[in-house]
């Protein structure tokens, strides 16, 4: 098994991958005072919490943004897995060109999502042309990442994370209250909280529909744009700029209960790319790893509804009006793929129900306590 680690300035995200299968991964959060036997005891705990044990890893990858944390995971990783792990750098052969100046400048946390983006999403097939790919990433920064079809890594954009503007807008203002980044009911704030909502949202919204249309007319080639990051499920939806978002959506909506998944997408390249066959393929995967019906809805390429054996039901001609009025089969089967993505967040719901239960009963016991000890005091007392 590979392990493999993306540590960022917030968090840090494992994956443990059985070949090119995603077996599990767990999110901690980024502490720059990790030593090696302390991230080795958080590693240790959260690979047994998936079932995998430290001997089950036979390789490792380590992307890292946070300095001083990258050799203490390195030597954990060694120290008890007995594995060297390739630490991603200035030095390591991605098999894409940096035309950066100078190429160490560039997180290695951005290298790799430039290749894996372009790996997945440039092109529709094997024998497809590959379109150049731009990769929104909202983290503690939201940044551009720009790959050519060759592919080559352009460069990019780096831009304040929402969070980050968030928090310098409350800490400049005293009189403004901390609010979530959320989407509000209207553009038009009604109260102060509403209006801080509105700009912090929609004015991320324009930064990135603003941001996409530049690099979009800089570049020569047709791009396909992938968003990933916390807050790409609530961008996307808000703008016709972003194609694809690597996302968790489909665990949401089985946790919901649903028996038919519908996937409408927005296609911003008007027939110029394979951009809507890519959907089309990932909508397949849906269908299949779900085994639910899943009904691709495209505005100008292809549609479908796939069949949870990734068949196809009914299609549209390319790039023609029309209507699909088919019976599918509907399904409420709960896949071994979902068990695993909600595994996570069920284990720390139970262990945080489980440590507040505990809590509860300690502090109720030391208050029995308390009072059987005033109890026997004033007896004590009284009989005096």
């Amino acid at each position: 098994m590979l392990l493999a680690i993306d540590v960022g300035n917030s968090n840090t995200s494992l994956g443990v991958f059985e070949g090119d299968s995603l077996r599990c991964e767990v999110r901690l959060a980024t502490h720059r005072d990790w030593t090696r036997d302390e991230f080795a005891i958080l590693l240790e705990r959260a690979l047994a919490l998936q079932g995998v044990a430290f001997q089950a890893i036979d390789g490792a990858i380590l992307a890292s943004v946070v300095p001083p944390v990258t050799e203490p995971i390195r030597a954990a990783i060694m120290r008890y897995a007995g594995v060297e792990a390739l630490v991603v750098g200035p030095g390591t052969d991605s098999g894409m060109p940096v035309l950066y100046n100078p190429p160490s400048d560039v997180g290695a946390d951005r290298i790799v999502a430039a290749v894996a983006a372009h790996r997945r999403y440039a092109r529709a097939e094997p024998s497809a042309a590959p379109s150049a790919v731009i990769i929104v990433d909202f983290g503690t920064a939201t940044t551009f990442d720009v790959v050519s079809p060759t592919p080559e890594y352009l460069g990019g954009v780096i831009a304040p994370g929402v969070a980050i503007s968030a928090d310098a807008l409350f800490r400049r203002a005293a009189k403004l209250p901390r609010v979530d980044v959320v989407r509000p009911a209207q553009v038009v704030g009604r109260n102060t909280v509403g209006a801080i909502q509105s700009g912090l949202f929609y004015g991320y919204v324009g930064l990135v529909e603003g941001m996409l249309r530049r690099l979009r007319g800089e570049i020569e080639w047709p791009a396909c744009v992938v968003a990933t990051g916390g807050l790409a499920r609530k961008i996307a939806p808000e703008t016709d700029m972003i194609d694809i978002v690597d996302d968790n959506l489909i665990w949401q909506m089985l946790g919901d209960n649903a028996d038919i998944i519908l996937a409408p997408t927005n296609n911003a390249d008007f027939g110029r790319t394979d951009e809507s066959a890519q959907q089309l393929a990932i909508a397949r995967l849906r269908a299949i790893e779900a085994h639910r019906t899943v009904v691709n809805i495209s505005t100008v390429g292809t549609s479908a509804i796939i069949a949870p054996d990734g068949s196809t039901i009914a299609e549209l001609p390319v790039f023609e009006p029309g209507f699909m009025l088919e019976t599918v089969p509907l399904s409420d089967t709960v896949t071994m793929a979902s068990v695993l993505q909600r595994l996570p967040e069920q284990l720390a719901g139970a262990f945080g129900l489980g440590m507040l239960l505990v809590s509860g009963l300690i502090a109720a016991r030391a208050a029995r306590r308390e009072d059987d000890s005033r109890g026997d005091n004033i007896g004590g007392d009284d009989n005096g």
